[in-house]
């Protein structure tokens, strides 16, 4: 299964999910089921063979990161996820966005 889809089931299942379709590649797949149950397990699982970690961002929101990623990286990733995500696009005039972004 394509891993965006698994990330955006994850979504509609509740799980707070930050990503970047610059990280993300369409041709990236979930090769077999995670064991993992609890998300952030469970995301660090199907995440790892692309080489993409997970990271707790907020309570109960976590974002990827490539690995070697710095700080600056990092931040500059945050803000393109959140000026290119569809959701942000169509809230922006109507609530405050904001994206405080720092590596663990």
């Amino acid at each position: 299964m394509p891993l965006e889809d698994v990330l955006e089931n994850l979504r509609a299942g509740g799980v707070e999910v930050l990503y970047s379709s610059d990280l993300v590649k369409p041709w990236m797949r979930v090769e077999r089921a995670p064991r993992a149950v609890e998300p952030r397990a469970f995301l660090a699982e199907i995440l790892a063979p692309h080489g993409i970690t997970v990271n707790a961002v907020a309570p109960g929101t976590t974002a990827t990161a490539q690995p070697g990623l710095d700080e600056d990286g990092f931040r500059e990733a945050a803000e393109n996820a959140k000026d290119g995500c569809p959701v942000s696009q169509a809230l922006k005039n109507n609530v405050e966005l904001s994206v405080t972004a720092r590596v663990a």
